[in-house]
């Protein structure tokens, strides 16, 4: 059930016409998927997954604005009610689950296996690529550039 779910709210992205409403789609597709995480895996995982895709939605969100400062947002009844029959469809599946199938789950995976001893190097070494990405990233968008388009305001 929670696959249909995720592929009919797939399936309405491709509906959508204006990037807001793909970024309020997205949003709640990471809102879904992460609460599914944190049931069955661990709760770190959820969380760390909406903060990556809140930066990205951010990041998409800026450069929208930035493009087209005055866009107006479309709204339609149609697009409202599928959101509103996905968000039922949602709870009622978070309802239905059987908490020994959680149970279950939870003694199998632990976040704590992935930090350990023979994963140290490993995860060293990302952390020093992403910092090095980080850096790399900065050096190359100058300050002096300024944005990405410039704004006159009359």
């Amino acid at each position: 059930m929670f696959s249909i779910i995720c592929l009919s709210i797939l399936i309405s992205v491709m509906l959508t016409y204006t990037p807001l409403t793909l970024g309020f789609m997205i949003l709640f597709l990471t809102l879904m998927i992460s609460v599914l995480l944190s049931l069955m895996y661990s709760s770190w995982l959820g969380v760390c997954t909406v903060l990556i895709y809140i930066g990205g939605l951010l990041v998409m969100f800026s450069y929208f604005i930035a493009m087209n400062p005055n866009m107006k947002f479309d709204f339609k009844l149609m697009s409202m009610g599928i959101f509103i029959s996905f968000s039922f469809l949602f709870l009622l599946f978070l309802t239905s689950m059987k908490e020994s199938f959680f149970n279950l789950i939870l003694s199998n995976f632990y976040i704590t296996s992935i930090v350990n001893n023979m994963n140290l190097f490993l995860i060293s070494f990302l952390v020093m690529v992403l910092f090095f990405a980080l850096i790399s990233v900065v050096k190359i968008v100058m300050m002096k550039s300024g944005p990405l388009r410039p704004f006159f305001y009359v």
